[in-house]
């Protein structure tokens, strides 16, 4: 760390500022820096270098994530106090994405890229170019800010510029995912009243062109909607926090956004442009906490409510629809729903309690810039990470076959995003639409804790033809579509056109620490979930699986013969889609320090998944997305064995997680099915959608290591 400072005297002439201003002011400018220094290292048998996260960027374009590679990235963080009330913060950051330490920085053409040149005769010539925006390491001037603590009575600060947001809530507006953690800026006023019972947040944030918004985006790069105006696009938040009572807590927030465009039809700019709405966005939320004894049982208390409403200009999505059907973070329709959740914590003695949470996420629950990740709303674990990239059968794709580790934190929203992540990072994933009741109790004896947990869910999306009648509807954006790509179903689809849904899960963890040497830390889980989908579930909704495809897609069809319905072919049985899944784990493991500065941890791991399902047997209405999940029917097992090192000296840290991973898959068939030859002689069978699946168990083998040092200086 280092200081400057400088004595300087600013003569001021007549300054008010709801108060007399001193004629001569003296300033001391001190400014304290301090940075870090962060490398990671890959290493995996995917042998992908596309980038140095193992789940890149999903969009067009983007790196995707890769298992190979080792890269720097260096922070400086900037400090300045102009004086008792004027603060300024800043910071200069460094990005790595593919430049490795065998690009020598960037300069080494690795000819990924072409651009084109138009030489002086008119030819043209293609030429590799470096990969500069990728590769190169730029340093990147973020998180600028002015903090200022006027001294006055009405309110305590005001800070201009970068901010993460960290301060309100996950259902209204959430904190920014760490690589945009200052990366949103905008005005914050900070205050109190009441003798600092009563606190108030008011704050103006500008809101991202991409990310928020119908199609990821406030209109701002897309043509058919009008001038594509989103510079002043922004959400404005009131947050009130009282806790002039005893043990009470007691919090209000509202947040009111709204995108507008440009008006074409407004011709004549002489009086300046008329404006048109896109789509707006009013949340609402109470928070209350109360802590209280009852009979010597300590008993905490929480409580949340929340309200959306949700309108979008139905002329100005109409030409999105065919685009934001399926990939977009919100409705294509007006809607308006409620979520909360109650919480309770009950201590009856000193090494016992039980929390019960009871909560409910409304289907339509529409909040735009609801918290997207590295946020956990739910007492749940939810599912397993390790099952959650939407191609668990394809080591080729995503983070292969090993997954995230642990379990998924989940947050009320569509737009979920898990890009730029590693293994040993937490998987986010969403709850809208989830209803239900989780119970854990948690009991300690001696070096010995247990904890449980009970979680049963229903779904507030259990509809049929999205409880409108019309499968064919665009208004709910499908993303992955059926809900049951990926063995446990991916992350960010909560919508399906036909639901009917619930979700039982179990778990026990527990630990021990044994008396020997520096103390042996043993733990372990056993987590069981059965989860079952009826999906089409109404006998109206089906055809005799003899009615043709038209243009290779199903369709909403009448046949000649009198027969309506939804093509669903080859569907003849309700019970021919559903989904059934049998799922368990366990994990073993233990922890020592081995040596001062040394702490090491070893475990295993086995998973098993017993899934039926009829995916294959049931295809997206035509507008609804067409997505087509990959054949995932059968037995999946898998392994783990990791070693985990922590090291620590004097401003340095250490870590390393390795591990070795392997199992299979055993495809199952069930119902009316013909064994066929591919052009190999391999036996299987051939699906609705034409996909040949053969009769032959999978092998996995996954490899894969991150190790990382970080200096703080």
């Amino acid at each position: 760390m280092k200081r400057k400072s400088a004595m300087i005297a600013l003569i001021s002439c007549s300054v008010l500022a709801w108060g007399a201003a001193p004629a001569l002011a003296e300033l001391t400018f001190d400014w304290d820096w301090y940075g870090t220094i962060y490398m990671k290292f890959l290493d995996g048998n995917r042998k992908t270098q596309d980038g140095l996260y193992n789940l890149g960027s999903t969009a067009p374009g983007a790196k995707k994530g890769g298992d190979q590679g080792q890269g720097t990235e260096l922070e400086l963080f900037m400090l300045g106090k102009i004086s008792d009330q004027v603060e300024i913060n800043c910071r200069l950051k460094s990005r790595f994405n593919t430049n490795y330490w065998t690009n020598g920085g960037g300069w080494i053409e690795d000819g990924k890229l072409q651009y084109i040149i138009q030489s002086q005769d008119g030819s043209v010539i293609d030429k590799p170019l470096q990969d500069f925006a990728t590769s190169s390491q730029y340093i990147k001037l973020r998180g600028v800010q002015v903090h200022i603590t006027p001294g006055y009575t009405w309110i305590d600060s005001a800070t201009i510029g970068s901010n993460d947001w960290g301060q309100f809530d996950e259902l209204t507006v959430g904190k920014m995912r760490y690589i945009d953690r200052d990366n949103q800026l905008g005005l914050l006023f900070q205050g109190s009243l009441l003798e600092k019972t009563l606190r108030w947040d008011l704050a103006r944030i500008s809101v991202f062109d991409r990310a928020f918004g119908p199609g990821w985006n406030t209109g701002g790069d897309n043509t058919n909607i009008g001038d594509g105006f989103n510079a002043q696009d922004a959400a404005y938040v009131l947050q009130l926090k009282y806790n002039g009572i005893d043990s009470l807590n007691l919090t209000g927030i509202g947040v009111y956004l709204r995108d507008e465009e440009v008006n074409e039809a407004d011709v004549n700019p002489d009086g300046g442009q008329d404006m048109k709405l896109r789509s707006q966005n009013a949340v609402g939320g109470l928070k209350a906490a109360y802590s209280f004894e009852f009979m010597d049982v300590g008993i905490d208390v929480g409580a949340a409510a929340y309200y959306a409403d949700y309108k979008v200009d139905t002329d100005i999505t109409f030409a999105e629809k065919a685009e934001t059907a399926q990939w977009s973070p919100l409705l294509n329709k007006d809607a308006d729903d409620f979520a909360g959740k109650i919480d309770l914590l009950v201590r009856p003695f000193d090494n016992f309690s039980t929390a019960i949470q009871i909560f409910h996420f409304g289907s339509d629950y529409q909040a735009y810039m609801a918290q997207r990740r590295e946020g956990d709303v739910l007492l749940t674990e939810g599912h397993d990470a390790t099952w959650g990239n939407r191609y668990p059968l394809d080591m080729d794709m995503e983070m292969g076959w090993g997954g995230w580790d642990g379990t998924a934190q989940q947050l009320p929203t569509l737009n979920i995003d898990n890009e730029f992540t590693d293994f040993d990072e937490p998987m986010t994933e969403t709850c809208l639409g989830w209803q239900g009741v989780t119970i854990v109790p948690r009991y300690q004896i001696g070096n010995l804790s247990l904890q449980g947990e009970f979680t049963f869910l229903g779904y507030d999306t259990n509809w049929q033809a999205f409880g409108i009648d019309d499968p064919a509807s665009t208004d709910y954006p499908l993303l992955e579509a059926n809900g049951g790509v990926g063995v446990m179903s991916t992350y960010r689809s909560a919508y399906a056109p036909f639901q009917d849904k619930r979700t039982l899960i179990s778990v026990l963890n527990w630990e021990y620490i044994l008396d020997v040497g520096e103390g042996v830390d043993f733990f372990g889980k056993f987590k069981w979930i059965d989860e079952e989908d009826k999906r089409v579930k109404e006998s109206k909704y089906l055809v005799d699986g003899s009615t043709p495809y038209y243009g290779g897609y199903p369709t909403h069809v009448v046949d000649p013969y009198g027969v309506t319905g939804y093509e669903h072919d080859p569907f003849d049985d309700l019970s021919d889609d559903d989904r059934d899944l049998d799922y368990y784990m366990t994990k073993f493991g233990f922890g020592y320090q081995l040596f001062e500065d040394l702490y090491a941890k070893f475990y295993y791991e086995y998973y098993y998944a017993d899934l039926k399902d009829g995916t294959t047997a049931f295809y997206p209405p035509l507008g609804a997305g067409t997505w087509s999940a990959p054949y995932q029917t059968g037995i999946h097992q898998k392994n783990i064995f990791a070693i985990h090192l922590d090291y620590f000296l004097s401003g340095l840290e250490f870590g390393l997680d390795a591990q070795w991973i392997f199992g299979e898959y055993s495809p199952r068939f069930y119902g009316d099915h013909v064994f066929t030859e591919n052009p190999d002689g391999v036996l299987g069978v051939s699906t609705g959608d034409g996909i040949f699946v053969p009769d032959v168990d999978r092998q996995f083998k996954q490899y894969r290591l991150k190790a990382w040092l970080k200096v703080k200086f």
